[in-house]
């Protein structure tokens, strides 16, 4: 099993929040010129950034599935509930998974 790469859009957003290792990420994408290139070499992956925002930001982002063909994240704080902020209707845990990722670093 290959773990799930996060997409270049969340790439920059991580950088613009802090995330420090995306520098030679972002570098080594701008050379490359197909999404498909982008591969574990040189790639983020979403449990790492998921592990970076729990230990430096303290935020969680639970996946839940709602049947077997639909999936959605929950992002949670300290002190607040599940279902406070999540989204829905995602085709597959990972899908929902980088969509979590990509609006927990809009909330840093």
């Amino acid at each position: 099993m290959k773990e799930q790469l996060i997409s270049f859009d969340t790439a920059k957003l991580a950088k613009e929040k802090g995330f420090n290792i995306i520098q030679q990420i972002i570098t080594t994408w701008n050379k490359n010129t197909k999404e498909e290139e982008y591969t574990t070499d040189n790639g983020i992956t979403q449990s790492l950034l998921q592990k970076w925002l729990r230990e430096e930001h303290n935020i969680h982002i639970t996946i839940t599935s709602i049947s077997q063909e639909s999936w959605q994240y929950h992002i949670t704080k300290p002190g607040q509930r599940l279902g406070d902020n999540y989204e829905e209707d995602f085709y597959t845990y990972e899908e929902a998974l980088e969509s979590g990722l990509h609006q927990a670093l809009k909330l840093i």
